[in-house]
C-alpha cells in the first residue's frame, strides 16, 4: 500500500486543521486511505506534497516578517 507515513504521528493545528507533523495528512486522510485506489493515493500525495510546501513558505514568510520588527 502506497503511504506517506513514517511512523511518526503526531499532530498540530495548521491553518485551523490538524496534521500529521510527519505525513502532513489530516484526519480525514486518514479515514480515507484504505479506501482509494493507488492513483487516488499517489494523486493525494502530490497534493499533499504542494500542501506542506504552501505551508512551509507561509511560515517563513512569517518569519521574516517578525524579523523585521
Amino acid at each position: 500500500m502506497n503511504t506517506p507515513c513514517v511512523n511518526i504521528c503526531r499532530y498540530q493545528e495548521v491553518d485551523g486543521e490538524p496534521r500529521c507533523v510527519s505525513c502532513f495528512r489530516t484526519y480525514e486522510d486518514l479515514e480515507k486511505w484504505i479506501y482509494m485506489t493507488d492513483e487516488e493515493r499517489k494523486t493525494r500525495i502530490r497534493q499533499i506534497k504542494k500542501e506542506r510546501k504552501t505551508y512551509e513558505n507561509k511560515q517563513k514568510n512569517f518569519e521574516h516578517l517578525e524579523e523585521k520588527s
